[in-house]
């Protein structure tokens, strides 16, 4: 009877190692869930930027746009070193109407830094610069037009932080092949409704222009209203007359408001 017992207990004991060897085999050979978006988020993510850009098909608005040319810079008649920082801006007044042309008016413009370093500057074209820059900084892009289904094939999330006062998700957006001209693209948004707080575009190289990089940021967003500012930078490096330097290009878009259409 011990015997039988012992018998008992040792099969037993066999079918549990059988059981928690098989478990853990499957645990092992189990792969692991894949980055999967989530097609809901995604869907609301084109939902709320087609929204805003629903929104922005008539309005009126101040922009200031800013550009600026540093670098260091030989100064051969004093024999020393310049930090050049010169910036230009110049403030219009646009209103947009569907199927229209922007109405465009200057306000003012102003140049800082001109006058003291007037001789350097004579070494750079500067016009040349503003007009070569690439066009990238615009209110289509401002509008996240490249945020709809037809581009983007998928996310995935990177981490969760703060966007001044929100609780944002920061997301790599993935382009469809041959859709889009940037190298990576993040955008950043409400944890809650999820409209967008900040886009990033990583363009990279074009042309005489290195390192181009869009940034976008939006200010009083909300699911029902217009953002009270937008702000889109440009920023890249280039050479002129072998001289490396830094050129950006800002634009303030301020005192947005809508259009009535018939």
């Amino acid at each position: 009877m011990f015997l039988a017992g012992m018998k008992n207990s040792f099969f037993a004991l066999i079918s549990l190692i059988m059981f928690f060897s098989f478990t853990a085999r499957g645990q092992i050979n189990q792969p692991l869930p894949p980055n999967v978006p989530d097609a809901a988020l995604l869907e609301d993510i084109f939902r709320t930027t087609k929204e805003l850009q629903q929104r922005c098909r008539a309005i009126e608005f101040k922009q200031r746009i800013t550009f600026r040319l540093a670098g260091i810079v030989r100064d051969e008649q004093n024999r020393r070193n310049v930090n050049l920082d010169f910036r230009q801006s110049a403030d219009y007044f646009v209103t947009v109407k569907p199927g229209q042309t922007a109405e465009r008016k200057i306000l003012q413009s102003q140049s800082s830094g001109k006058r003291d370093l007037d001789s350097l500057l004579r070494k750079f074209d500067i016009l040349a610069l503003q007009e070569t820059l690439p066009s990238i900084a615009t209110l289509e892009t401002a509008l996240l037009s490249f945020i709809r289904s037809e581009y983007v094939n998928s996310y995935r999330e990177l981490k969760r932080e703060k966007i001044k006062k929100h609780a944002a998700i920061k997301l790599l957006i993935r382009f469809r092949p041959g859709y889009m001209f940037a190298q990576e693209c993040y955008l950043w948004i409400d944890e809650k409704t999820h409209i967008p707080l900040r886009a990033e575009l990583i363009v990279g190289d074009v042309g005489r222009y290195g390192n181009v990089v869009l940034l976008t940021e939006y200010e009083g967003l909300t699911p029902e209203t217009l953002p009270l500012t937008i702000y889109q930078e440009i920023s890249c490096n280039t050479f002129e007359v072998g001289i490396p330097l830094r050129v950006e290009h800002f634009s303030l878009y301020s005192e947005i408001r809508p259009l009535t259409t018939e």
